[in-house]
């Protein structure tokens, strides 16, 4: 018997099956002008979002609605933003294109190259939102007190005095703002009711390790807070503090609260004159 000669009917017929096989893509297309890209599933994607083109340097694209193949990549409809999910594969998505995205990284290994006013999930590990600067000199501003939302964390909203300093901490320590201003379980005569506090937890790209990084440069020694901080909470005070310390199971909530200071006011009312550092913007 030719065993050569029997196999390859098998093999031809194998291949054709193959070939015949759709290749998986991502799905790129526009919904009410959000651009919307849609990784199939058990793609590595390597993903740069611009204002209007979409391409993937790992996997094919798929132009949908609103969105048309294009030499490189897929051309969509003019958006205000795009909202991405990156499925399952290790994944790079390049998301610096100066409208507000939003980024689900889901499973496996991904990093993501983003603006602050991003909303990203916390399934992204390993995160840069670009340079966060230097911390220069403390100072005093009196006047132009407003509450304003945290770009990417709209759910926290804080004294737009201090949004600076947030903005540093974010960039330098990847941490998200779990509240800003808050009236509910929170002291009425502290900083929170004033718009001049923030609990902080983890956030995409971060750690505890690095919420307690940031804890120890606000307060070097226990009831001794760096200026601007009238009041850091962390391990060693009720409720607050490292989890493998505050532990949730005995009613303790993790996270890391700093308090600014400020000219006396009374509850809900914008203070008159914060103290907050200045951050120098980093060198281009």
């Amino acid at each position: 018997m030719d065993l050569g000669r029997s196999r390859a009917p098998a093999l031809t017929l194998l291949a054709i099956a193959v070939l015949a096989t759709p290749a998986s893509a991502a799905t790129v297309s526009v919904e009410r002008s959000t651009a919307r890209v849609l990784a199939a599933p058990g793609e590595v994607n390597q993903l740069t979002i611009e204002a209007s083109t979409v391409t993937d340097s790992g996997a094919p694209l798929t132009a949908g609605p609103g969105c048309a193949p294009a030499a490189i990549g897929v051309t969509c409809l003019p958006t205000t933003g795009s909202f991405v999910d990156a499925g399952d594969g290790d994944d790079a998505v390049d998301a610096r294109n100066g409208s507000t995205d939003s980024i689900w990284c889901g499973r496996g290994t991904d990093s993501v190259v983003a603006e602050v006013d991003d909303f990203l999930d916390l399934g992204c590990e390993e995160v840069d939102y670009g340079p966060p600067g230097t911390v220069g000199r403390l100072a005093w501003r009196t006047g132009g007190g407003s509450r304003v939302e945290v770009p990417g964390q709209t759910w926290a909203r804080l004294d737009r005095r201090i949004l600076p300093d947030v903005l540093y901490f974010i960039r330098r320590y990847h941490v998200q703002i779990w509240e800003g201003f808050g009236t509910i379980g929170h002291e009425p005569f502290g900083e929170h009711p004033l718009g001049l506090a923030v609990d902080i937890v983890p956030g995409a790209g971060g750690t505890w390790d690095d919420v307690a990084r940031l804890a120890r440069w606000a307060e070097p020694r226990q009831n001794h807070p760096r200026g601007p901080f009238r009041w850091v909470g962390w391990n060693g005070d009720f409720n607050h503090g490292h989890p493998s310390i505050c532990k949730p199971r005995l009613g303790c909530a993790p996270h890391l609260h700093l308090s600014w200071s400020h000219s006396p006011t009374a509850p809900r009312h914008i203070a008159r004159t914060v103290r907050v550092f200045e951050v120098r913007a980093a060198a281009p």
